[in-house]
């Protein structure tokens, strides 16, 4: 995850491209690419440095005034940003577009993927609401899902230790309320009294002892 990345160095500058040459998965946001070590403005179009990276091309730049949002086809409102973005390889597709705006109908958030590695721009600010709308289509892209049952995403946190021969999960409630984790499989090791108790008190946790 590399939010506005302003300032790209030319040694840097193929790093990103290694990375997700070699499997990895780069989530960059508008103002990035925009200059060089000295300050100097990549020249070819924006974003600059990670523009054949992202397979786009930007020539303009829309801040969004105070208290104006722009709407996304996602669900979710976007604010402080936007940009009017060109898709300039076929291998880069919009994973949500703008609805309203000067950039209405536009992609606002692409994903160019290469090999085994993607590369994604997110070209307005989303908030945690749009994150959470968006997050889940990026993990998809990534190859990554989630350990915890759906019922229980977003109310529990979830840590994972291991020995090696056995795996230890710490289900933690982040909620004022209680939340039925009886979905969520393993020997408690805290006592006999867990093992009958199918929900997970406010703030409270548990490890459960899983094999590895």
């Amino acid at each position: 995850m590399a939010p506005i990345l302003h300032l790209v160095p030319g040694a840097l500058a193929r790093r990103p491209e290694d990375y997700v040459a070699s499997g990895g998965h780069l989530v960059t946001t508008y103002f990035s690419g925009i200059v060089d070590e000295d300050d100097h403005v990549w020249l070819g179009g924006y974003p600059g440095a990670l523009r054949d990276l992202l397979g786009i091309r930007i020539e303009e730049f829309a801040p969004l005034m105070e208290g104006e949002a722009v709407e996304l086809d996602l669900g979710v409102s976007g604010t402080l940003w936007t940009d009017r973005i060109d898709v300039t390889d076929p291998a880069t597709e919009a994973v949500a577009a703008y609805k309203t705006g000067d950039h209405a109908g536009r992609p606002a958030v692409t994903t160019r993927r290469t090999g085994a590695g993607s590369a994604s721009y997110v070209s307005t600010r989303l908030g945690p609401e749009g994150l959470g709308a968006l997050l889940p289509r990026l993990l998809d892209v990534a190859g990554i899902s989630p350990e915890l049952p759906p019922g229980v995403r977003g109310l529990v946190d979830l840590a994972i230790r291991t020995d090696g021969a056995h795996d230890y999960w710490f289900p933690i409630n982040r909620t004022d309320r209680h939340v039925d984790v009886s979905a969520i499989s393993g020997e408690p090791v805290h006592g006999p009294v867990l093992a009958r108790e199918s929900t997970l008190g406010p703030r409270q946790v548990r490890i459960l002892r899983r094999p590895a």
